[in-house]
């Protein structure tokens, strides 16, 4: 009897287990069709695969082609969802309807899940298999999966070539209409960029599901279009082995899933969209693995992880509706509205010049008006970018340059003035020097590819897609008014670096660590400029801010911290944050050096270090690599603020850190190569100011939210303040900023 009461408590405890981790979901409202779904227990990464099992559509295989498999993706972090879908009894809608369903679901229960909505694969056995190859190349862009797991499925419909009773049960009286049937045989259906990348699972014994007609067949076809996809053939199994441990290479089978999951790229999940909209240009023709080493695939590359870009390039379209093959009637375009981008970047023209196309020239401005209109209609309200064709070397396929030059480029500027869209003049950027074209004159090489996406992602970094900011400090940032307060003496062997303020003292801090005292609002010098007493070569005393602490109480103010900053060790040591006392006589002294021990690398260039005074924490900021590098990200550590008991001499350490984490990980918008100079805290917000007031390191001041971890603003100081910020901070409600160039400059209420 004991024994039977401890297994019944067991067995409940497993039971709450399960439903702590899994829930069912109704498809239909009859709840026929069921979502099954597996959230991992702790590790998720976000990503999550939702699996169709097998069955001939007849019935279905739920166990091994199903939540058998649950565990094994859990356990890295994947959640997991099991579809049982409604049998078509001859009307394929059934379970296409079912399986459109279940994607919109997951997508739409991202948030609530906490599960990436840009990261939801398909998982299919046999005619579930076929099921999933349907909803990778028939559905819509918002439904359609972002890669496809096909275990010895179904693919064709093509009755001596496949398995009788899934064409009998899915097609019905259909079977015999030569369109549906080819429509249907997912491997007649892969599309160039659209269709996603696939991987396909066979036994070269299968005696039930043809591989050469079927499997091999789709993975012939992904290859052929260039899309990324792969196939793993082993030598016995048969049909339906899927988690069945007796399969002989079903460990194999597992670490052959493992490494090709982890080769499938998982945008972040409020990764910036970007859909890239043209003709063979942006498809990559001739360029070999285009879906590698075209320009939308180098631009992803380029702009990093907090970007998601799209190839919607289709060869020899026109923008012209009435050119002999127009781009607004290919499911490119549709899938390109589909995919809600944030970003449009259209590039078409360069076929419209032909002259039977160009005939039609006087529709070129009303047709290019309806693609930006239908652009501007979608709820993601996407920056679009209009550019400018290539120069066109030759006249291939008589593409005329004159035409190009002087009559299509100039309409493209003039509607991207009219809409007030952004303009990319490749026409004038895009230099046709040795190598960046292929022998025809018109198509870039990969290395023509990677120069064309190095000037749309300038272009595009240039113009963040941040909001204003709906905080009372971004309201104030937006409508202050740039003054400037006093103008220092050039010093170019000790440039003005660092600068912070308290009560009505502000102490401005030059390269070496040199510091001068003044007194707001007048600007009153109250001290001699004067060393501190971290003075040194290496000190590049890039950021300063007040602590909270004095360190005697008749001192005038709290101590200071100043950020060396230096790219290199000194002594073993780096990233010092140096705190000084500061006397009105000209004095100063070091009191305590505070400095990260970097075990794990977190920094690969300088960490600054500045001061959230009211929370009483230490934040340290800096750059994961060098800022030109694409990969870059900005990285903040947050620890309280050491004591001046602890001793001269702060070690810290990440694993002690308050929070420690990257601005890209939680919001993609922050750019990743980025400038950074100083920074400030005010009411929980970081507000850092960047650039050089260059071209192409602009002042741009980003505003970041501490709390919720998200960029709120991006005041773009372009043409109001071309020199470089090197800090800021405020006094009596407006911001300060410390220039080279300009002198101590406010943004006036």
């Amino acid at each position: 009897m004991r024994k039977l009461y401890l297994i019944s408590i067991l067995l409940l405890a497993a039971s709450i287990s399960m439903s702590a981790r899994s829930f069912v979901r109704s498809i239909t409202a009859d709840g026929a069709a069921t979502l099954t779904v597996f959230l991992p227990d702790e590790g998720c990464t976000g990503r999550t695969i939702v699996a169709c099992p097998g069955g001939g559509y007849a019935n279905l295989m739920m166990d091994y082609e199903g939540t058998d498999w649950a565990d094994y993706f859990n356990q890295k972090g994947i959640a997991y969802c099991v579809l049982k879908y409604r049998m078509p009894h001859g009307d394929r809608n059934i379970p296409i309807s079912d399986a459109y369903a279940a994607m919109k679901m997951v997508r739409d229960s991202a948030d609530v899940w906490q599960i990436n909505r840009n990261d939801v694969g398909i998982m299919g056995f046999s005619a579930g298999g076929h099921l999933a190859a349907t909803v990778s190349t028939h559905a819509p862009m918002q439904l359609r999966p972002d890669f496809s797991i096909l275990f010895y499925p179904v693919i064709t419909m093509q009755y001596k070539q496949t398995h009788h009773g899934s064409v009998d049960n899915f097609l019905g009286t259909d079977k015999d209409n030569a369109d549906i049937v080819k429509d249907f045989s997912n491997d007649q259906a892969v599309r160039k960029h659209l269709t996603p990348p696939s991987v396909v699972f066979l036994a070269n014994d299968d005696d039930i599901v043809p591989i050469l007609q079927n499997g091999v067949a789709y993975f012939t076809a992904q290859n052929k279009v260039g899309n990324s996809s792969a196939l793993y053939c082993y030598p016995s199994g048969g049909h339906g082995f899927g988690f069945k441990a007796n399969f002989k290479y079903h460990d194999q089978m597992l670490r052959d899933l493992d490494n090709w999951l982890a080769d499938i790229p998982s945008p972040n999940r409020k990764a910036i969209r970007v859909a890239c909209i043209g003709n063979s240009i942006t498809d990559g023709s001739g360029i070999f693995m285009r879906d590698l080493f075209g320009y939308p695939a180098q631009l992803q590359k380029k702009l990093g992880s907090g970007y998601y870009v799209k190839n919607f390039g289709v060869g020899a379209r026109t923008m012209l509706n009435h050119g002999d093959y127009p781009y607004m009637n290919e499911q490119a375009w549709r899938d390109a509205l589909g995919f809600q981008p944030d970003i449009a970047i259209i590039k078409l023209g360069t076929n419209d010049s032909k002259p039977k196309n160009w005939k039609y020239s006087q529709e070129f401005r009303h047709d290019m008006q309806q693609m930006i209109d239908s652009l501007k209609a979608l709820p993601s309200h996407p920056q679009i970018y209009l550019a400018t064709p290539i120069p066109a070397c030759s006249e291939l396929g008589t593409i005329l340059e004159p035409v190009i030059a002087n009559e299509i480029c100039p309409i493209i500027k003039e509607k991207a003035k009219e809409n007030k869209c952004h303009l990319i003049d490749l026409h004038t950027l895009y230099k046709p020097t040795e190598g960046i074209l292929q022998k025809d004159g018109i198509h870039p090489t990969t290395k023509g590819a990677g120069y064309l996406a190095d000037i749309i992602r300038e272009n595009i970094t240039a113009n963040l897609p941040v909001p204003p900011g709906t905080s009372g400090i971004s309201d104030y940032l937006n409508k202050a008014q740039l003054t400037r307060i006093a103008t220092f003496q050039s010093d170019s062997a000790r440039a003005y670096q660092g600068m912070a303020i308290y009560g009505n003292y502000l102490v401005s801090v030059q390269n070496k660590g040199i510091a001068t005292i003044y007194q707001l609002p007048e600007m009153k010098k109250v001290s001699p400029t004067f060393p501190l007493g971290s003075f040194a070569d290496y000190n590049h005393a890039n950021v300063a801010a007040f602590g909270v602490e004095k360190y005697k109480k008749k001192d005038p103010m709290p101590v200071l911290y100043v950020s060396q900053a230096y790219k290199k060790p000194v002594n073993g040591k780096k990233d010092l944050c140096y705190v000084e006392r500061l006397n009105l006589d000209g004095s100063s002294e070091t009191v305590q050096t505070i400095m990260l021990d970097d075990e794990t690398h977190l920094y690969g260039y300088a960490l600054q270090w500045t001061v959230d005074a009211k929370n009483r924490r230490l934040i340290g900021f800096g750059n994961t690599q060098n800022n030109n590098a694409p990969d870059n990200e900005l990285r903040i550590i947050i620890f309280p603020l050491p004591k001046l008991s602890e001793g001269k001499e702060v070690h810290l350490k990440a694993s002690d850190a308050i929070d420690c984490y990257t601005l890209q990980q939680f919001d993609p918008r922050y750019p990743h190569q980025v400038v950074g100079q100083g920074a400030c805290v005010q009411d929980d917000y970081l507000i850092m100011p960047t650039g050089f007031g260059e071209k192409d390191a602009p002042s741009i001041i980003y505003v970041w939210d501490l709390n919720k971890k998200t960029l709120v603003d991006a005041i773009d100081l372009r043409g109001k303040l071309d020199h470089e910020m090197e800090d800021a901070d405020f006094y009596n409600g407006e911001l300060y900023i410390q220039t080279n160039g300009a002198g101590l400059v406010k943004l006036k209420k």
